[in-house]
């Protein structure tokens, strides 16, 4: 379970578990590239050969 870390009553951080935190990380990583896909989805392609590359 996710633990506060308090100071004088003050949040200063949270305690996860190690898989919790890479659920979490692997999740924003993921909206990272749903928002990189919807803004490049209307570019147009530029052909080229194989020995272009």
């Amino acid at each position: 379970m996710p633990m506060a870390v308090l100071n004088h009553n003050r949040v200063m951080g949270y305690l996860v578990p190690a898989k919790l935190y890479e659920q979490v990380t692997e999740r924003l990583e993921d909206l990272e590239l749903i928002e990189v896909i919807k803004t490049r989805s209307g570019e147009q392609g530029i052909p080229v050969s194989l020995d272009g590359l």
